[in-house]
Parts: C-alpha cells; sequence; structure tokens
C-alpha cells in the first residue's frame, strides 16, 4: 500500500508499454495525459499502453486528461529572444512592433483582450513564473510594466496573471473536442487547467453529463 501516490506525465520518451510498466512498478498510480501537446491519435495509442501495463502488472492505474485552456502566451521575439533585468520598463501591447513613448522593449501577448483588464500593480509572471513584472499603468490598448525579477524571454512562453480577473472563457474550441475525445476514451479524469470561479468548473461538469459521462 503506496501512502504516496506518484502521477506521471507521459510524452514521447514514456509512450510505451514497457516504459509505462517500469514507471508502474517504481509507484505510478495515475498517468497524466497532457493535452496541449501531441495529437488525439497519440493519446489514445497511451491510454492503451496504460491500459494494457495495468491488465498485465494487475495493478489498478488512473488516466488523467490534463486540457489545455485559452493559454496566455508572448508573441513572437526575435531568435534567442530578449533579455530583461531588474528595474527595466518594458510595455506590453496586442500586436509586434514599436510603441510611441515606450521607453523599453516591447512584447506581444496572444489575448490582447485580457489588456484592459491588468490593473496597476497586478503582477505578470512569465515562463511559469520565473520572470515577473508589475503594471506600472494601463493605457487599455498597452500594459507599461517594470522588471521585478529579470530573466530571458523567447516567444510562446506562457503568461500568468494572478492578480486579473480575466474576461475569457475556461474551455476553448479544442478543449471541447478534447473532453469529447476523453470521454470516448473512459479516461478517470479531466483537469482543467484554466479556473477563476465556481462557473467555470460546472461549465465542464455539464459538458460531461451532456456527453453522458459521469464526471
Amino acid at each position: 500500500m503506496l501512502l504516496t501516490k506518484v502521477i506521471a506525465t507521459l510524452g514521447p520518451a514514456s509512450s510505451s508499454q514497457q516504459v509505462i510498466e517500469q514507471m508502474m512498478q517504481q509507484g505510478a498510480r495515475a498517468f497524466r495525459l497532457n493535452l496541449s501537446h501531441g495529437t488525439q491519435a497519440e493519446h489514445a495509442q497511451r491510454i492503451q499502453a496504460v491500459r494494457a501495463a495495468s491488465r498485465r502488472l494487475g495493478l489498478p492505474v488512473a488516466i488523467i486528461a490534463d486540457l489545455c485552456g485559452p493559454r496566455i502566451r508572448v508573441g513572437q521575439l526575435p531568435e534567442g529572444g530578449i533579455l530583461l533585468v531588474e528595474g527595466q520598463e518594458l510595455v506590453i501591447q496586442g500586436l509586434f512592433g514599436s510603441l510611441e513613448g515606450a521607453a523599453g522593449p516591447v512584447l506581444s501577448i496572444s489575448h490582447p483582450e485580457v489588456i484592459p483588464q491588468v490593473q496597476p500593480g497586478h503582477r505578470i509572471l512569465i515562463d511559469d513564473g520565473k520572470i515577473r513584472l508589475v503594471c506600472r499603468e494601463n493605457k487599455q490598448r498597452a500594459i507599461y510594466c517594470t522588471v521585478k525579477v529579470g530573466g530571458r524571454v523567447i516567444s510562446n512562453k506562457g503568461i500568468n496573471l494572478p492578480d486579473t480577473a480575466l474576461a475569457i472563457p475556461a474551455l476553448t474550441e479544442k478543449d471541447y473536442k478534447d473532453i469529447q475525445f476523453a470521454v470516448q476514451m473512459e479516461v478517470d479524469y479531466i483537469a482543467l487547467s484554466f479556473v477563476q470561479c465556481g462557473d467555470d468548473i460546472r461549465l465542464l461538469k455539464d459538458e460531461l453529463i451532456r456527453l453522458g459521462a459521469r464526471p
């Protein structure tokens, strides 16, 4: 009886039944499918490998389908990205390019509709929080920020806004397709990546019930 349960994320290097069995023997009791990456066909093969390994070893394991959600990302930057240093000023706007009055570099953002919602004092975290900014001023079409923790920013890195209530849906068109796939494959759990309030969870539960699943 394991007192600690291990969740293992499956990817290209860990998708074979042999490797999955080795992970189960080392204590893995749930396998996560990161639906932000890969195709449904690839994930279906991983589900089949997990189920086969479970039957062969006689060990019950769970499969978790982790939805992508509306990812807010840095736009395209020059190759190698840009280096931000503590105390530096920069601007975040919807489209990449120069901005009149900008004292420093300009970053673009994949969901420009969130820009008006970011208020002075709100934190802006890039690349899983490795780089930290604070909004100094919001001019509706652009956020003027100060770098608190610097680092190198490259294209497509994730942006998190922990202090900002974002008026964007928790489920994207891709998520709805992935939910249907997960229900068809009879996964054990569905993880909702982008959660701001209870209605976001109810939205997912209602969709599962509509599809005949039992969340």
